[in-house]
């Protein structure tokens, strides 16, 4: 048992700047005797914030867990036509769902889909109503679609790839831009971007050269 004069690890109180004020007729403090308390602050600060971004995702990852489950009772194509009475385009169902047009034509005709299927259809439907009622998107259909950050890539690429712990923390704003939430889903975006840009021509003295595109 420890001794009663001695406090336990955690009854340490932890570091702050106001612990290094000097008590009266003290010296006061100096820069160097600040910086180390000031670093430590700032890390437990930063390891704080962290933990906080990653449990929120988290809840939010259970929250869509749970609606997907509600939303696996319905038949498949209940679940289809209410997608595409959110607005969602065949298209855009076949890139996030990975199945081809065709195989969504023959679920909304009643056709059976597989377990794996229909969880990913239920999933998507639950998505939906997320972006709808709990973050209060207007069109979640359409916000899916906008171009991040100039690219072609939008939200929708990055839930078709299952990260959707970037597409919480992009909506909250843990994620504050399309360059940041890009840099975390396809660091070499801004080199694709660049290339986009510029195009390769015959110039007159029958070599090539590069311009910006549009400019020819």
């Amino acid at each position: 048992m420890a001794d009663s004069g001695q406090l336990l690890e955690s009854e340490v109180p932890a570091p702050t700047l106001a612990g290094n004020v000097a008590e009266p007729g003290m010296p006061r403090p100096t820069a160097g005797d600040l910086i180390p308390r000031v670093s430590s602050l700032r890390i437990r600060t930063d390891s704080l914030n962290t933990d906080v971004t990653d449990i929120g995702i988290e809840v939010y990852v259970l929250s869509l867990a749970e609606r997907t489950v509600k939303l696996e009772r319905q038949s498949v194509k209940t679940m289809l036509d209410t997608l595409a009475a959110a607005g969602l385009s065949w298209t855009l169902m076949s890139r996030v769902l990975h199945v081809s047009i065709p195989a969504i034509r023959k679920w909304r005709l009643g056709e059976t889909a597989s377990p794996a299927n229909r969880h990913a259809i239920a999933e998507l439907a639950a998505l939906l109503e997320m972006l709808d009622e709990q973050f209060m998107i207007a069109d979640p259909a359409m916000w899916l679609e906008i171009p991040l950050a100039g690219t072609s890539r939008t939200v929708a690429d990055i839930v078709a790839a299952g990260r959707l712990d970037l597409v919480f923390g992009y909506i909250v704003g843990w994620i504050p831009s399309p360059q940041h939430l890009l840099d975390q889903f396809t660091p070499e975006w801004r080199e694709e971007l660049a290339n986009r840009k510029y195009e390769t021509y015959l110039a007159p003295d029958g070599g090539l050269a590069i311009r910006r595109r549009g400019d020819g």
